[in-house]
């Protein structure tokens, strides 16, 4: 597969409409480029972000909603970060969907470096994409351009997890600006991680239907009582009545699925909502 880097003009950027080209010549200046590996998607496109910490709400609500819109035929844009992203990259790949990473740094470099498999793996079956030359390495600064690039190149903007300082609303904040329309989902008035996801549906947002049931059974039972406060395995066993080896089989399915962490003070906690 061919990964030169190719450039096109800011006002030559084909399925874009007319206001969407005037707001990137805005920001970025005139003449001004978008440098990419690939081919860029023409058609529906969804920006799908969210927390570079994901739970496991999150990372089942981005298999949920990436599955979903690749069966409608909508690209998915995302940021090749950890978390969310590379969640919703690597479903999209898995569906043989369409997928576009949007980069805070020259093409000839890859953030996060052990990233560089999923970003020739995205430009195979869309584009890697940056408002950015080659040579210039990724700052802090630069990733608040990148958001601002995909959320402009995106019909619309999926927050999937976000607490209330996420970047992910620095997205959904200039899609906004651009009157596109913005998405995320609803999730418990007390949980932090989805704080920035409720605040969004609040202001307007539209809540994004997802399947919501994970679990049925004994988990259910475990998941309710860890999500109040980490337990130790003994603990759990007196609380639920099951046997320490059919505790041990379920717990570890559970850590295997992302859903709890044992960790260093004997005690499991929930890594959900």
């Amino acid at each position: 597969m061919d990964q030169s880097i190719y450039w096109v003009w800011l006002e030559n950027l084909k399925g874009l409409h007319k206001k969407d080209k005037m707001a990137l010549i805005a920001k970025f200046g005139k003449p001004s480029s978008v440098y990419y590996k690939g081919r860029l998607v023409e058609g529906k496109s969804m920006a799908v972000v969210g927390t570079r910490k994901c739970s496991a709400d999150g990372y089942y609500y981005t298999l949920s909603a990436t599955r979903k819109l690749i069966s409608e035929g909508v690209c998915i844009n995302s940021g090749l970060a950890i978390g969310v992203d590379e969640h919703a990259h690597i479903e999209a790949i898995k569906k043989d969907g369409k997928t576009q990473a949007f980069v805070a740094h020259g093409l000839d470099f890859c953030y996060p470096r052990n990233h560089k498999w999923m970003m020739k793996k995205i430009a195979e079956r869309g584009a890697v994409i940056s408002p950015f030359a080659a040579e210039t390495r990724p700052m802090r600064h630069r990733f608040v351009q990148r958001n601002e690039l995909m959320a402009t190149m995106s019909d619309e903007v999926l927050v999937i997890e976000a607490s209330k300082k996420s970047g992910a609303l620095i997205t959904a904040g200039f899609a906004k600006k651009l009157s596109k329309k913005v998405w995320s989902i609803r999730g418990p008035e007390d949980s932090l991680r989805c704080e920035g996801n409720n605040r969004l549906i609040d202001e307007g947002a539209g809540a994004f239907d997802v399947e919501r049931s994970f679990w049925k059974g004994p988990e259910t039972e475990l998941l309710n009582a860890l999500r109040i406060a980490p337990m130790s395995t003994e603990t759990l066993s007196k609380l639920s009545g099951m046997s320490y080896n059919i505790l041990d089989i379920i717990l570890y399915d559970l850590e295997t699925h992302h859903w709890l962490n044992f960790k260093g003070d004997g005690k499991w906690h929930y890594n959900g909502w």
